[in-house]
């Protein structure tokens, strides 16, 4: 940190769905301070479902904010065709860590075979119409880039497609970007230069150097509590939903498919979802399509209430040395872009090969996937042999202290298992990977050795080290509340908060 004053500076926010709110406050507060702002708006909801955010953003003092209907009009016209060489040479340039078919997979709308909410993504019918689309989104992006000439890029979070393309032009450029994000101890927040792709190379600098540590008894405090609670690191949902016997009654099953079912017909009664084709049950791109929603929710329901009914999932895990699998829930940022693994079923077929004899697999359901997921999923999983598929209302945090190891993409349970001081594996590139100690498909097998062996983590000085860093550098924030719910008090709360953290980052980049 310098102390001097921040100068002036032409600043790019990049807001996704009702972020956008707290975008727009954020944007009046850097204009306040002298920044020239502009908010681009990266994703179809404010296009096609939503006004509110526009009419937000006129009050505001911020006037400069642009969207992508123009482009989103485009797909409706006739004659269209995807220009390969631009794409070619948009990927030849500007991508680092994902090429063009990675990035598209950011996106649960431009790629839906990695996950299982299909129904709010209408498909677009060709696969080139699908590239046609990643073009215009890529041109409008790099246009704005060119237009504007910021000098500094700021966000929240890693939602999605528009979000991966500024950060790999910012990896393959002097563009700067700041993301504000969560760092999964509690309500801390911190700011990443990278994306959060993996740990910042300054930090994992600094994880490495002894002489700047003497005082870690925070962390050491945080990790001592930590190992003798029976919580997780945050109250997240999926947690909260397996803390019962039960994740759902059939009741609670019945009820919910029936208040979906209102509820659709409401819409289809007040002819929502018309905009751009002028029908009632009009398949407008990426939008919710009626016919689609009410199939997937009956589908959902289904499933719940095969699970419920059959209890297809070992309540136990088994008693021979197990390493611990926890599924992710999809489609969200920590698989779709701290990951360039999407398929987690490719991954555990490919782990049951290679661990050695007597080592078993414990494969734990996220509870928020129990009915979206189909249910052919567990079959395959199951003819693994030293595959166990452990109930989803089994606590992850005593899944952890039981197992040898933890394999993740980049999922929490990962940094749990760090600070219990239990071997991890990573597939993804989770912001604090560097705290992690074997990664990718190579060093799995070492990583099973090590398991068969009850070896404890590698690098226990930087996991404390890691933590004293988020007290240090970060700051307490509701980061969902200030994403969704505009003008409360704790919203503004929240976005004053970010506004100070990003100020001073700001002090530290050269224009």
């Amino acid at each position: 940190m310098t102390g001097r004053q921040t100068p002036t500076m032409r600043v790019l926010l990049l807001g996704y769905e009702t972020e956008a709110y707290s975008m727009g406050y954020l944007g009046e507060l850097l204009t306040e301070g002298g920044h020239d702002v502009r908010l681009a708006l990266c994703d179809y909801y404010n296009v096609i479902d939503d006004s509110s955010i526009h009419d937000f953003l006129e009050s505001c003092e911020i006037s400069d904010w642009v969207n992508y209907a123009d482009q989103y009009q485009r797909l409706y016209e006739d004659n269209w065709s995807v220009d390969w060489e631009y794409l070619q040479s948009f990927e030849e340039e500007y991508t680092d860590s994902k090429n063009l078919q990675q990035l598209l997979m950011s996106d649960p709308i431009l790629f839906r075979e990695n996950h299982f909410r299909v129904p709010y993504m209408t498909p677009i019918e060709s696969r080139d119409h699908v590239y046609y689309w990643a073009e215009l989104l890529i041109r409008w992006t790099m246009d704005i880039l060119s237009d504007f000439e910021p000098d500094l890029v700021l966000t929240y979070g890693r939602n999605y497609f528009i979000k991966n393309i500024v950060a790999q032009v910012s990896l393959t450029s002097d563009l700067p970007m700041l993301t504000l994000i969560p760092s999964r101890i509690g309500d801390y927040c911190h700011i990443s230069r990278e994306f959060s792709l993996g740990t910042d190379e300054h930090i994992a600098a600094l994880l490495e150097d002894d002489e700047s540590w003497e005082e870690t008894s925070e962390a050491q405090s945080h990790i001592d509590s930590f190992a003798e609670s029976t919580k997780g690191l945050y109250d997240a949902t999926a947690q909260n939903l397996s803390r019962g016997e039960s994740l759902y009654a059939v009741s609670e099953i019945a009820s919910q498919l029936l208040d979906q079912y209102i509820h659709t017909a409401k819409h289809v009664l007040r002819g929502s979802k018309t905009k751009y084709r002028g029908k009632i049950f009009a398949r407008n791109y990426f939008n919710s399509h009626r016919p689609s929603v009410v199939r997937w929710r009956t589908r959902s329901a289904f499933n719940r209430l095969r699970y419920e009914l059959t209890d297809p999932f070992e309540r136990e895990p088994p008693e021979r040395p197990f390493i611990y699998v926890p599924l992710h829930t999809l489609p969200e940022s920590s698989t779709l872009t701290l990951s360039t693994e999407y398929y987690e079923r490719d991954l555990v077929r490919f782990m049951s090969k290679e661990v050695p004899a007597g080592i078993d697999i414990v494969v734990k359901e996220n509870p928020n996937m129990v009915g979206p997921r189909p249910f052919d999923y567990y079959d395959d999983l199951e003819r693994l042999p030293n595959v166990h598929l452990v109930d989803p209302t089994v606590e992850s945090i005593r899944l952890i202290r039981e197992s040898r190891g933890v394999c993740g993409i980049s999922g929490t349970a990962l940094f749990e298992a760090a600070i219990l001081d239990t071997p991890t594996h990573y597939f993804g590139c989770p912001e604090f990977e560097h705290v992690l100690d074997y990664e990718g498909h190579e060093e799995f097998s070492t990583f099973a050795d090590a398991c068969k062996e009850g070896d404890e983590s590698k690098h226990p000085d930087r996991v404390r080290r890691y933590i004293q860093y988020v007290f240090d550098r970060g700051r307490e924030l509701e980061f969902q509340e200030m994403r969704s719910n505009p003008e409360s008090d704790t919203w503004r709360h929240a976005t004053q908060t970010a506004h100070s953290m990003f100020t001073e980052e700001m002090e530290t980049i050269d224009v």
